[in-house]
């Protein structure tokens, strides 16, 4: 999908993303659950790969995968492009949101 959105985009274009930093939540970080409960091992899964108890309105757990700035770096070079700004926002800590802006390398 990234190599193609490069393909899309022109040579002065930019691409902004927003990645949810849960695990700078202790309140999101106790949600986390073992892999056993979706009939799966942690072996099956990558790493930054998570599931969250998602309890609104009854039983359900969720599925995530947690990016790392650098995983970002390296994702973005793949593809073709750069990480030109990155930084951290929003939730009740203000580091909820990890925001970035890619451009063509």
């Amino acid at each position: 999908m990234l190599q193609a959105i490069r393909r899309l985009i022109k040579e002065d274009g930019r691409v902004i993303l927003s990645n949810w930093q849960f695990l700078h939540s202790a309140r999101l970080r106790s949600r986390i659950q073992p892999w056993e409960r979706a009939g799966l091992s942690d072996s099956e899964v990558d790493e930054g790969d998570y599931l969250l108890d998602w309890r609104s309105g009854g039983k359900g757990l969720r599925y995530v995968h947690h990016f790392s700035a650098e995983e970002l770096s390296g994702l973005a070079a793949g593809a073709g492009m750069r990480v030109s700004e990155s930084f951290l926002s929003d939730g009740e800590n203000g580091r909820l949101g990890l925001y970035q802006v890619w451009v063509p390398a």
